[in-house]
């Protein structure tokens, strides 16, 4: 299971921790994007107008999420696979495969997340669901 906590207040950022050891950091958190590591590799998210969402990694093209802000349904492309981001409530997001769930992403408070994601998604793509999470609550 992933954890968000967010930390500070003006330029925010998340740490993301897995089993108590940070993972990753989403820095330069804002509307076009965040910027993030793992594992030694770089990873940047952007965003392409209103509808679309890229991550890149060291590699080039990793993944996009295609929808709009407003929407309740995101979908999700990339080498390791396809899916939908279905909002489920407010404060949760699911993750959808083949139109069952296999993951989510839920509010704890408005500092924190917490996401119950598949073990088989790469851990970058996983980062980038969060991210995801995130900037359509609008932290």
């Amino acid at each position: 299971m992933l954890r968000a906590t967010r930390r500070g207040f003006r330029k925010p950022a998340f740490a993301i921790s897995e089993a108590g050891h940070r993972v990753a950091t989403l820095a330069e958190l804002g509307s076009r994007g965040c910027r993030f590591v793992v594992a030694g590799q770089h990873f940047r998210v952007f965003h392409e107008g209103r509808t679309r969402v890229t991550l890149t990694g060291p590699a080039g093209y990793v993944a996009t999420a295609d929808g709009e802000r407003d929407r309740l349904e995101w979908t999700i492309s990339s080498a390791a696979g396809r899916w939908e981001f279905v909002r489920a409530w407010d404060s949760a997001w699911e993750l959808h495969s083949g139109g069952h769930p296999v993951g989510a992403v839920e509010q704890d408070g408005a500092t924190t997340a917490h996401a119950d994601l598949p073990g088989d998604v790469p851990l970058p793509l996983r980062v980038f669901f969060f991210y995801l999470a995130l900037w359509l609550w609008g932290r």
